[in-house]
């Protein structure tokens, strides 16, 4: 996937997207190196000169790769943050001057949402290890799964989130959706059944061995994804009706 969408010639040339690897676990630091050596050419199933040697590094704007999330409700703070773990990045380190943690805007930012001030937009991918804890003491309630954040009224960015633990259930599923009204509004939890009908729009069910077996699979998904947002958000009766809590 990641092959197809950086190939300057192929099909999905010039597309701008961001790659966030979400986790309860504590693989991050494989996951990050595991890209940066696919990025520098020494992926066996891609041999010849290095497709992206500029996404082996840290993602451009923050300096670094992993974090970990944990939700805060004290003082101000109500909702997620993040902070960078050293070594995230393949023979890195916590850069001085730069920042550290990160609320749930900056997050966004992160994640490719938002353009960062730059004229142009790179391709950059960070790994964000996730609050199970949150999740568990939620009684694994669907509001305080991983968060995917979604600014429906923004048509400039379309995020995607991929798990093999999302379900067609309103009480069970891995994934919090929260939406914001608008630049620099707080985020909040959709219902589970709001986030169930988001299926198919930004959230999709990884059969796993289907995803393996083949390699466009996740490109079709994406392609999926892009048309039941073009038709199920094309009026806002129809937007209403998919982030609205009723039946």
């Amino acid at each position: 996937t990641l092959q197809a969408l950086v190939d300057e010639e192929g099909e999905w040339a010039g597309r701008r997207f961001a790659l966030v690897i979400r986790t309860f676990g504590t693989d991050g630091p494989d996951i990050c190196s595991a890209i940066a050596a696919w990025a520098e050419g020494k992926h066996p199933d891609f041999p010849g000169p290095p497709p992206r040697p500029d996404l082996a590094q840290q993602t451009p704007a923050f300096s670094y790769s992993l974090w970990k999330a944990q939700f805060r409700e004290d003082g101000t703070t109500k909702g997620f943050v993040f902070d960078a773990v050293p070594g995230g990045v393949p023979g890195g380190s916590l850069n001085e001057g730069r920042a550290r943690r990160l609320d749930e805007g900056g997050v966004v930012q992160l994640m490719g949402t938002v353009e960062m001030g730059r004229d142009a937009f790179e391709p950059s991918w960070a790994c964000l290890q996730d609050d199970y804890f949150y999740w568990k003491n939620g009684g694994y309630s669907p509001s305080c799964g991983k968060p995917l954040w979604f600014s429906p009224n923004d048509p400039r960015f379309h995020p995607i989130f991929f798990d093999d633990n999302i379900h067609n259930n309103a009480l069970d599923s891995i994934v919090s959706v929260r939406i914001n009204d608008g630049p620099g509004k707080p985020y909040k939890p959709l219902s589970g059944e709001a986030i169930r009908r988001l299926q198919g729009i930004v959230l999709v069910r990884v059969p796993t061995f289907r995803a393996v077996l083949d390699p466009r699979w996740f490109l079709g998904r994406i392609r999926d994804c892009e048309l039941g947002l073009a038709e199920s958000f094309a009026t806002k009766e129809q937007r209403a009706g998919i982030l609205g809590d009723g039946d």
